[in-house]
């Protein structure tokens, strides 16, 4: 990798980081995905950010459990297809137009799919 596209992976890596923060209090906003995206930014652009994203206590052992055998905790599912669920209630009755539902919906229903059917596990792996 060009070191000229270092500096951009770790501020994109910062900037997913800061969003993932944003996203444990505000109900809409994903906090694992931006997890991931930080982690994988880190990656191309500096180890020593990349260790220290995977070493946090917080999200540090979803993001290594992803990684590293493609496992998404039951906890974690849960709470990921709640939120998806309730925030297409929300977009259901809140009258958005229907051309704006219907693709919101398929992209979550999609994304549930996706969510469910990873393992819980690594035995199961």
């Amino acid at each position: 990798m060009k070191n000229t596209l270092k500096p951009l992976f770790i501020l994109l890596g910062f900037l997913s980081l800061g969003l993932g923060i944003l996203g444990a209090f505000l109900p809409l906003l994903p906090t694992t995905p931006f997890g991931l995206l930080a982690a994988y930014c880190f990656s191309k652009g500096s180890p020593r950010l990349y260790k220290w994203i995977i070493d946090l206590p917080i999200i540090g052992f979803q993001i290594r459990d992803w990684n590293e055998h493609g496992v998404i905790e039951r906890k974690i599912k849960v709470i990921a297809v709640t939120t998806l669920i309730i925030m297409m209630t929300f977009i259901n009755y809140r009258g958005v137009v229907l051309w704006g539902r219907i693709p919101a919906m398929l992209i979550m229903s999609a994304v549930i799919v996706f969510i469910i059917t990873r393992p819980e596990d690594r035995i199961s792996r």
